[in-house]
This record gives structure tokens, C-alpha cells and sequence, in this order.
């Protein structure tokens, strides 16, 4: 196993972005136990020119204590789907950290949004909230837009001692964008004449 460094980019009130350096193996597969990230979309549908908040949830992590997430939107037949904003409501009942003290920082710039909890870890089973980050439908936009997380090394957990929670992925979100595609009569009744 090799041991790696990761990077949390940790806002500091009246210093801005400061490095949080958290160690962790991050060569290992995921074991079957391991910790879960999944999201959810409040709707399947959107116009284009509209938003899509798209809620990250995290289960079966163990002594918890940082999250950094990124997520990415692809696909559509034309247009894109752009950050427009990334955020941490600790004011949800299903906030992973719950009331405890944290630090939350959002980097528009890199897509990228990380918390930590200053005294000890959080241990949850069922899937707690962990981040929204919202995306603008092109005024152009039309077709089925995926929302997954971003591969590589932008996506984290790490305990109270700063060790590495192995995490698995869940499926990606979809969201269908513009007016959806008529059926044709013969569709209608089951490809019969």
C-alpha cells in the first residue's frame, strides 16, 4: 500500500484559501463495506436556461471528519449543463456533521467543495447529506444530462485521525433537459400498424 498526500482547500476568515494537507491510502480498491457517495435530483426534468440542484449523500462511513466532492455534468444531445453554485446547508436535519463546529469551502474555479469537523468524526449508516451543487441548463440545452462524480483524486472521506475512508460511487443522476420527443402513432400502440 502506498500512503499519499491529499489536499483540502480549507477558507480561513480574513486569509482565504488556506492547504489542509490529509494523508490516506488512496491505492487500495474499495472494499465491500466500504463507505458510499450517492446523489439525488429533486426532478427528472428542466427547461433549458433552468437549474438542476443536484444533493450528494454519503452511508456507512465510520468516524468521519472531511468530505471534498466534485461532480460534473455530461452528456446532452446539444448545449451544456455549467456550475452555477456549490453548497453546504449545515442547516439540514440530515447534515452529516449534524450541529457540530465545521469549515466549509466552495472553489468555484475547480468545481470543488470540501468540510471538515473540528473535534472528532461522525459515524452514519444511513445516507446523510453532505453538499448541493447546482447547474444551469444552456439556454440551448436539450437532451438526457448524466450527474456523476469526478474521476480521480478530487473526491474524498477521511476520519478523525486524517486516514482515508475507502469510498465506493454510486450510479449517476439523470436529467432530461427541452421538450421531450413525441411518440409516433405506431409507438403508441406498441410498434402494431
Amino acid at each position: 500500500m502506498k500512503n499519499a498526500v491529499k489536499l483540502l482547500l480549507v477558507a480561513v476568515a480574513g486569509v482565504g484559501f488556506v492547504p489542509a494537507v490529509l494523508a490516506g491510502d488512496v491505492t487500495s480498491a474499495a472494499p465491500e463495506n466500504a463507505a458510499q457517495i450517492s446523489m439525488r435530483v429533486a426532478q427528472s426534468s428542466a427547461q433549458p436556461g433552468g437549474t438542476v440542484a443536484v444533493d450528494v449523500f454519503v452511508s456507512n462511513a465510520k468516524d468521519m471528519a472531511v468530505f471534498q466532492l466534485r461532480v460534473e455534468a455530461t452528456g446532452g444531445d446539444r448545449g451544456s449543463m455549467k456550475l452555477d453554485g456549490i453548497k453546504v446547508a449545515k442547516e439540514r436535519p440530515d447534515f452529516v456533521f449534524g450541529t457540530a463546529e465545521i469549515l466549509d469551502a466552495a472553489d468555484m474555479v475547480n468545481g470543488r467543495v470540501g468540510a471538515l469537523r473540528y473535534n472528532g468524526g461522525n459515524t452514519v449508516d444511513k445516507p446523510a447529506y453532505l453538499a448541493t451543487f447546482t447547474f444551469k441548463a444552456s439556454d440551448d440545452a436539450q437532451g438526457t444530462f448524466r450527474f456523476s462524480l469526478k474521476e480521480g483524486d478530487d473526491n474524498f472521506l477521511n476520519d478523525s485521525n486524517a486516514i482515508l475512508i475507502p469510498h465506493k460511487k454510486g450510479a449517476p443522476v439523470e436529467v432530461s433537459v427541452g421538450k421531450p420527443t413525441a411518440k409516433t402513432r405506431e409507438e403508441e400502440r406498441g410498434g402494431r400498424k
